[in-house]
């Protein structure tokens, strides 16, 4: 989670012989988005809002995060720990997740009083569309596959990598600004087959002169007609 504008130019995908388009390596871009996190603590609330096919609101959840640097350097370990809450408050689940650079993410999720289990990275969280990939952004921490073309995505340019994960059998499309070291969009695959999940940025939040991170994010499940809202309320760095 944690990610002056350029004037629009148009959603249109760069064709993959476009010679004015050298593709950079995915892998160096992938590294470039993960040591945009800041150095600092960060913790955030948000609210979770599920809404089905129709629009109608059919689930309320609030998070917390805490996201922490376990050494004083950009490309250092990443540790972040979560709570899921009810509508009322109340504790539902809680997480913790280790990202190391160039792994995949590490983490267990406890639910009450029993015993820690490894997150089903894959699984809709608590009936909402949110993943553990989705809510953690661990898509940045997959192996890279290949960078497959070049976006406008809220007038930033991105650059589009692939990515995969090998034990839930996903694949995924990242839309990663390295200028600002934003994430703005994912679409998650199984294979071949269609598209399984969306993520998108809906609004960036911006805190101090150079940093910026997501905002607002929506996934939507396309076969379902569902999606979930997540709204930010306080993000804020630790002195």
């Amino acid at each position: 989670m944690a990610l002056g504008l350029l004037a629009a130019l148009g959603g249109a995908r760069a064709r993959a012989e476009d010679p004015l388009l050298a593709r950079p390596d995915p892998a160096e871009l992938l590294a470039q988005v993960r040591g945009a996190f800041p150095v600092q603590p960060l913790r955030l609330t948000a609210e979770l809002q599920a809404r089905d096919a129709r629009g109608t609101l059919r689930k309320t959840l609030h998070a917390e995060a805490r996201l922490e640097r376990l050494a004083d350097a950009p490309g250092a370990p990443l540790q972040a720990q979560y709570t899921l809450r009810d509508a009322f408050g109340a504790p539902l689940l809680e997480a913790e997740f280790l990202y190391r650079p160039d792994a995949p993410a590490t983490g267990q999720v406890t639910r009450g009083k029993s015993d820690p289990a490894p997150p089903a990275w894959s699984e809709p969280i608590e009936g909402t569309d949110f993943t553990w990939a989705d809510l953690t952004l661990a898509y940045l921490w997959w192996p890279a596959q290949r960078t497959v073309g070049f976006e406008r995505r809220k007038s930033r340019p991105c650059w589009i990598v692939e990515v995969a994960h090998a034990a839930t059998g996903e694949m995924a499309q990242l839309w990663l600004d390295p200028e600002t070291g934003l994430i703005l969009r994912v679409e998650v695959r199984r294979g071949a087959g269609p598209v399984l999940r969306i993520l998108e940025v809906k609004r960036l939040r911006r805190l101090g002169e150079d940093l910026w991170m997501p905002g607002d994010m929506e996934v939507r499940t396309p076969a379902q007609g569902t999606k979930t809202m997540l709204r930010v309320r306080h993000l804020a760095l630790e002195e």
